[in-house]
């Protein structure tokens, strides 16, 4: 990937990752102490993306009181792409929220929308970056002997800033 100081045009977040099959890392931070977990993105909106999770953690009774700074980061091999994103999460229970971003998978943790122990994170990006390179094994390579042969390592993929609720 390029280097941070290369300059790539902005990129809103739907055009780098897709609600439903997106796995983030959230990051919380409740005092000095950060943790971190796997969350599927359930829904990209603009640019706020939507978790779905249980109010029974800690780190979510945290959002809820706005003790947590909150960081998400994305690595998605598959498709090559890197997130780092900065924002401010919420807690919901609405239910009709909670109906609009359910999926089926939720039901591994989850009796149905109206189960009372769930909630959604809300996090709308403020300011972040990506990494971004091409699909696959065949056109990774392709890109990496470009990068090596030519010497630009703008061949192997770009890196910008995405753009987020601070860009408006």
């Amino acid at each position: 990937m390029p280097s941070s100081d290369d300059t790539s045009p902005d990129r809103p977040i739907a055009d780098l990752i897709s609600g439903g099959r997106t796995i983030a890392m959230l990051m919380t931070m409740i005092g000095s102490e950060h943790t971190s977990r796997p969350l599927t993105c359930v829904e990209v909106d603009d640019d706020r993306l939507a978790f779905l999770v249980s109010k029974d953690f800690d780190w979510v009774k945290a959002i809820q009181a706005g003790r947590a700074t909150v960081h998400v980061t994305v690595a998605d091999d598959g498709h090559n792409t890197y997130l780092a994103l900065n924002g401010d999460a919420t807690i919901t229970d609405r239910i009709d929220d909670l109906q609009r971003l359910w999926t089926p998978a939720a039901k591994v943790w989850f009796e149905g929308a109206d189960d009372p122990r769930l909630s959604a994170v809300y996090f709308v990006v403020r300011s972040g970056e990506y990494w971004d390179g091409p699909n696959g094994k065949v056109s990774q390579a392709i890109a990496m002997v470009r990068g090596l042969i030519t010497g630009d390592q703008n061949a192997v993929g770009d890196q910008g800033s995405v753009t987020g609720a601070d860009d408006r």
